[in-house]
């Protein structure tokens, strides 16, 4: 049934392009299908359907013009509309299952394209990106993140960086205001904003004295929250935010439009918050620095 479904997508190529190639593409998808099992298998499925209607349309746009009048184009266009309708009118729950299979697949593909587009293809929105490195802990063969006792020393003794920073990335539950929310939390340690390169619109960033467990726990929110929990309200500093039960008193506002290292992080708050990261044994933080020079 698959392949007569995807025999039923070729309508989407030119007609002399089907009369050359139909019969062996759809021997080719025949072959791939009987190759693969389970989840292979349908993302297989999934590409060839998509492909039959992408690449059918990019093929029919390059066509070469022809001086046949623009009657017989339309014409031909037409039938090919008729034959499809028919088929649908037909047998409308296996319409319907293809539609479903190909709208799974364009999306899936849409979906790939755009982590490839964030994670290789988009700079880095830093001053200076070019310099960054990511710093990697290995263990007994497999590298990773990094524990937040060895960030400490590292920050502490280094002397071949300008700035040591690391994050740990999670949700939180924030609560204490209207209504609550989950919001993405940014677990930071070390010279983040200044390695960033950006400092907040309003307020300050979090500082050396931020991360003394001394100190009254501190946030720097985006101004995404600041907007969207805060109505931008200009006397925001000061306020309490309340995330994961612990009160943190706003310090800063970062600019509009500000991501780093993670798309979404709404809100900064020194890594000692975090309880899961205080241990050699807890690789959960993720570190990068531009080396100096």
């Amino acid at each position: 049934m698959s392949a007569w479904i995807y025999a039923r997508l070729l309508v989407c190529f030119p007609v002399d392009f089907r009369a050359r190639f139909g019969a062996s593409m759809v021997a080719t998808f025949t072959q791939g299908m009987a190759t693969r099992r389970g989840l292979a298998r349908l993302r297989f499925l999934a590409r060839a359907y998509a492909g039959a209607v992408t690449s059918g349309i990019a093929k029919r746009a390059a066509a070469p013009r022809t001086s046949r009048p623009v009657v017989d184009r339309l014409a031909e266009g037409a039938h090919d509309v008729r034959i499809a309708l028919r088929m649908m009118r037909r047998q409308p729950g296996l319409s319907a299952m293809s539609i479903v299979t190909l709208a799974v697949g364009i999306a899936s593909t849409a979906s790939v394209f755009s982590l490839l587009d964030a994670a290789l293809f988009r700079p880095v929105a830093l001053p200076d990106s070019g310099r960054l490195v990511a710093l990697r802990t290995t263990v007994a063969g497999s590298t990773g993140s990094s524990a937040h006792d060895d960030v400490r020393d590292w920050i502490a003794q280094s002397k071949s960086f300008d700035a040591l920073a690391a994050i740990r990335a999670q949700t939180a539950n924030l609560t204490g205001l209207d209504t609550p929310a989950t919001v993405r939390g940014g677990f930071v340690v070390g010279d983040f904003f200044a390695m960033a390169g950006v400092s907040p619109a309003i307020g300050r960033a979090l500082g050396p004295v931020d991360h003394d467990p001394a100190s009254p726990p501190a946030v720097v929110i985006t101004d995404v929250i600041w907007r969207r929990h805060f109505q931008a309200a200009p006397d925001v500093l000061g306020r309490v935010m309340q995330l994961n039960n612990i009160q943190f008193s706003i310090v800063g506002v970062m600019p509009a439009g500000f991501s780093f290292p993670y798309d979404g992080i709404d809100a900064f708050m020194p890594v000692r918050f975090h309880t899961g990261t205080m241990s050699r044994s807890a690789r959960s933080v993720v570190m990068c620095s531009p080396p100096r020079g």
